[in-house]
């Protein structure tokens, strides 16, 4: 990677993993010895899909953020963005434990957004399974 100041290589002097979904790294210039922090995470869009009966889905982060953002809703004077955050990469951690080259089944991603939800709060479960489940195996 290249120094955000000076354009020129960095090396890394520190590097952390966090909650498996990603890598912390502290980094240095070779030249101008300015110091910055970047993050190393995997584009799960390139290689998780979701299988249904009928079709594939690409899996994408942006959208299991808003479907759990969105059952949420109902939160009231809390950080709500950051609560969102922290599930979906909960979700995402037990995602990872379940793909099979690349593919989960819907059912089995469905049931694990639902239950760490529910977990959570259990109204946010409920209004899951309610406009996510229902609505797309009814």
């Amino acid at each position: 990677m290249v120094c955000i100041y000076c354009k020129n290589n960095t090396f890394v002097t520190n590097s952390r993993t966090k909650d498996n979904n990603q890598t912390w790294r502290r980094r240095k210039c070779l030249v101008c010895n300015a110091s910055f922090t970047s993050i190393e995470e995997i584009i799960y869009d390139k290689y998780i899909l979701i299988a249904s009966d009928k079709k594939l889905y690409k899996f994408t982060k942006e959208q299991l953020f808003l479907d759990i953002y969105s059952c949420i809703g109902h939160l009231k004077n809390r950080d709500r963005l950051s609560i969102a955050k922290y599930i979906s990469d909960i979700v995402i951690k037990n995602i990872n434990k379940n793909i099979n080259k690349g593919l989960i089944d819907l059912v089995t991603y469905q049931e694990i957004i639902f239950k760490t939800l529910k977990r959570f709060n259990n109204v946010a479960g409920i209004h899951y399974k309610a406009y996510f489940i229902d609505q797309k195996n009814g």
